[in-house]
């Protein structure tokens, strides 16, 4: 038995279909994919599946759907993706941190930091130090105009921020991302120094608790949940193959 897992990005969830992969056909695929939408499927969606060396096939018809059904895989991922749509421009404006000029699609304006701005893929790693606003236009700009020139003081002392503008913003951002990073990883370090010294250091998991590891990470990738959720699941059922750990989970967690 086959197991097809639905990505649609545009909800940021994913679906196991309850049914054999084997068994279903395109028609099924579509009205799979819009019982989860809960509308029918627009002109911009499509089906797509990716391997994993990246590359995209189209999945359209039901020759193509049965091609994907040869494939040695027992969880077969189909994402439905939507056509992307016109390239935005923010004009005369460059990314705080990888220099990209100028800054397209989506652009982030820190509430706290003077004058960062921040291209999609580069607001991920600020987002944990302070809040961002989000533009997805370029006219929308000069709404924040007042705000910044009325409460940018007022919100860099309430958050306490020390970075401010000048050509060393980007080395104070990752100054800070990597003092957080030391404080963790020293303090673990540390734990685990006493750990040893009190005898109390955790020897290698053994061949099965290894394999119920193994077994749960794959697990919370194919639901996408947290690995915690079905640790307790996977040893209740370690007798099971990881087969039939899929097939029972996606009646309990799906």
């Amino acid at each position: 038995m086959k197991h097809l897992k639905l990505s649609i990005p545009c909800m940021n969830q994913s679906f196991l279909y309850k049914g054999n992969f084997l068994d279903i056909n395109y028609q099924e695929l579509v009205q799979f994919a819009e019982s989860k939408l809960g509308k029918k499927l627009t002109p911009e969606l499509y089906f797509v599946y990716v391997n994993i060396e990246g590359d995209n096939f189209v999945i359209d018809n039901d020759q193509k759907l049965n091609n994907l059904k040869k494939l040695n895989s027992q969880v077969l991922k189909i994402v439905l993706k939507e056509f992307e749509r016109q390239l935005v421009l923010h004009p005369n404006t460059i990314c705080s941190v990888c220099q990209q000029s100028p800054i397209q699609n989506i652009r982030y304006k820190c509430v706290v930091c003077e004058d960062v701005d921040l291209c999609q893929h580069c607001s991920i790693e600020h987002s944990r130090l302070h809040p961002l606003i989000m533009l997805s236009k370029p006219e929308q700009v000069q709404y924040l105009e007042s705000f910044f020139k009325k409460h940018m003081k007022k919100v860099k002392n309430i958050l306490n921020c020390s970075i401010s503008k000048s050509k060393s913003t980007v080395i104070a951002i990752k100054d800070v991302i990597m003092k957080k990073k030391q404080d963790y990883f020293g303090n673990v370090k540390l734990q685990q120094d006493q750990q040893i010294e009190q005898g109390q250091f955790r020897k290698p998991p053994s061949p099965e608790e290894e394999d119920v590891l193994n077994k749960t990470l794959r697990l919370s990738e194919i639901f996408e949940g947290q690995p915690s959720t079905y640790e307790k699941f996977v040893k209740q059922n370690k007798e099971l193959t990881f087969e039939e750990l899929v097939e029972k989970a996606s009646e309990k967690f799906a």
